[in-house]
């Protein structure tokens, strides 16, 4: 009756169950003359519902761990189906089958032994099994439990932790007591099976719940409130001016890293930008305060600081909503992270630029993610920036035209022009340094592919701006900073000069005093200006970060200025190469110190 699915050539498939077996069983049950489609149709579905039971008792025994499929499997399958077991087809042993054939056909049995009736019906009734009973006991009466035999027995808090202590140690009696503990020591060679211990056992101090004051908890909650933007933009600058400079936030410090991390990861599902921004600046003000360590809260702050640097999509509009700078303030607080927690032990930075350059050689993922990946390379140094950003310049700039050619993509080439623009301001300081004088065009394409033009213009330009001001201060014999300079501290009042597009020349000082400035200096200044904006750094001044707006100038070297001769006719040859024909005089308040100073350096 059983019969291997098969496929003849010239006929339809052959099932388990052939539609003869499935009339022969209609006429058991009544039905006769059954329609040969119907019987087809039978056989097909009662050949899914047998293997579908059959799998399902395999299941059961792999679960029991047997390799003997047993009839109690068969049982538990029809029961997870809802269909009442079998009964009367129950054993432990193994049954086997016997093979037969004829006719052609196969036939596999279990061999039945003949039962006499006489015998069974004179043997004596089997017990009739228990039923499932419910029984009642006191679990403990005044808090005392008694000693019945459904509970367990009776053992003492010291008693238990002797034996667990006896478990964890090794070479220690069951029942020694653990005064002697303090007395026992290892050596530094246990037999192999032995853990080997080289110090005394110690007891380990148990945790303890900390609970905050009722001031805290209403400390952390307006400042969590005021920084997550439901107050005003004032309440929140100074939210976060308070986590900056506030000595007593150490027992905060962990739900601040708490909240911290599950907002980030909340406002990434919902794509909100501002939040994203705001708990941002909260990590930056808590890394500002010098009484805080967040070394031990790194494991939390840095994955959701790394996710909102190189994850794909941070806004629901990317092309609209600059989440740019939110790039950029993740990358400096990694930075910052570097900077001040690094050490040998958890190889931070070098943990974070093996996380970027794995970022920035996923070539499947977007230029925003790519961007991320740059800028926080960009901000843990040149020398990183060297090693694993320049070679790959010839890479992104296939993959930004790509961006620029697919019209259909608007995001990509958004991002496309944003990953250019970054690409040309942070690496042409690095390759002015780094690349020989002689290089021409065709030299920076070979190497940068499409991104080597415009880093040949940036390196050109930054280059004549170099040589320029180096002339200068030779002829004129004051010494101009380079790109890019180490801080200068100078305690006297600062003047910063702000150059319009216009020629105009704007200055504020801390005390006011009438100065005229001439149109040549004014157009001198114009100039440095341009040099300074086109390095990103600062010409003259007191500033510990590089100033790309407007440059710094100390009050005490432009009264000197003012007054020496040779600073004036250096002054002039700079007027002279100014693009602006004619530029207006214009009026400043400048504060000179009492002793002017005759030389500059």
């Amino acid at each position: 009756m059983a019969e291997s699915m098969e496929v003849d050539e010239d006929g339809p498939i052959r099932h388990l169950l052939t539609i003869e077996s499935i009339k022969i069983m209609g006429e058991s049950v009544g039905i006769s003359n059954l329609n040969e489609d119907a019987a087809n149709w039978l056989s097909e579905d009662l050949e899914y519902r047998l293997k579908e039971i059959v799998q399902n008792s395999n299941k059961f025994m792999c679960h029991s761990k047997r390799s003997q499929l047993t009839c109690s499997d068969i049982d538990n399958s029809l029961k997870t189906k809802n269909i009442e077991p079998l009964y009367g087809f129950d054993s432990s042993d193994y049954v086997p089958f016997r093979h037969t054939s004829g006719g052609g056909k196969e036939l596999y049995y279990t061999a039945e032994k003949e039962i006499d009736l006489l015998n069974l019906l004179n043997s004596p009734l089997p017990r009739v099994p228990c039923d499932v009973t419910l029984k009642a006991h006191w679990l403990s009466v005044d808090g005392v439990q008694p000693a019945v035999p459904e509970n367990p027995p009776l053992c003492t808090i010291e008693a238990q932790y002797e034996e667990a202590s006896a478990m964890s140690i090794p070479n220690m009696k069951k029942n020694e007591p653990v005064a002697h503990l303090k007395d026992l020591k290892f050596s530094k060679k246990e037999h192999s099976k032995d853990v080997v211990v080289s110090s005394e056992w110690s007891k380990l101090k148990p945790l303890q719940a900390h609970s905050l004051s009722l001031e805290q908890q209403l400390y952390y909650k307006e400042i969590t409130e005021a920084c997550i933007g439901l107050s005003s933009e004032q309440k929140s600058q100074e939210a976060l001016g308070s986590l900056s400079t506030d000595p007593g936030l150490y027992q905060l410090l962990p739900q601040f890293t708490s909240f911290i991390n599950e907002g980030i990861k909340v406002n990434l599902t919902k794509r909100k930008l501002n939040s994203l921004k705001q708990l941002l600046k909260m990590v930056s003000a808590l890394l500002e305060n010098s009484t805080l360590s967040m070394e031990k809260y790194l494991h939390e702050l840095v994955p959701s600081v790394l996710t909102c640097l190189v994850n794909k999509q941070l806004c629901s509009r990317p092309e609209a909503e600059d989440h740019w700078s939110l790039r950029d303030l993740a990358a400096k607080i990694l930075s910052r992270m570097c900077k001040k927690y690094n050490n040998s032990v958890n190889s931070l930075q070098t943990r974070l630029t093996r996380m970027l350059a794995q970022a920035l050689r996923n070539n499947t993922q977007g230029l925003a993610v790519h961007y991320g990946a740059i800028m926080g390379l960009v901000e843990l140094g040149p020398e990183v920036v060297s090693s694993l950003v320049i070679p790959r310049l010839k890479v992104e700039g296939e993959l930004i035209r790509a961006a620029q050619t697919n019209t259909g993509n608007v995001i990509e080439q958004v991002a496309g022009s944003r990953l250019q623009n970054m690409i040309q301001r942070q690496c042409s300081p690095i390759l002015l340094t780094s690349r020989p004088a002689t290089d021409n065009l065709q030299d920076f394409q070979a190497n940068y592919g499409l991104l080597g033009q415009v880093l040949f213009n940036q390196v050109k330009t930054l280059r004549q701006n170099r040589v320029g001001l180096q002339s200068l201060s030779s002829s004129s014999g004051v010494a101009l900073k380079s790109p890019r300079p180490p801080a200068l501290n100078i305690s006297s009042p600062l003047v910063t000069v702000k150059v319009t597009g216009t020629g105009n020349v704007k200055m504020n000082s801390p005390s006011p005093i009438s100065t005229s400035i001439s149109s040549p200096i004014a157009a001198a200044l114009r100039l440095v200006s341009q040099s300074a904006q086109s390095t990103g750094g600062s010409i003259m001044g007191s500033s510990s970060t590089p100033v790309t707006s407007v440059p710094t100038i100390s009050a005490t070297i432009l009264s000197a200025m003012m007054s020496n001769p040779n600073a004036q006719a250096m002054l002039s040859a700079l007027a002279s190469k100014a693009q602006s024909p004619s530029i207006p005089k214009v009026e400043s308040t400048i504060s000179p110190p009492k002793t002017p100073t005759t030389t500059s350096t």
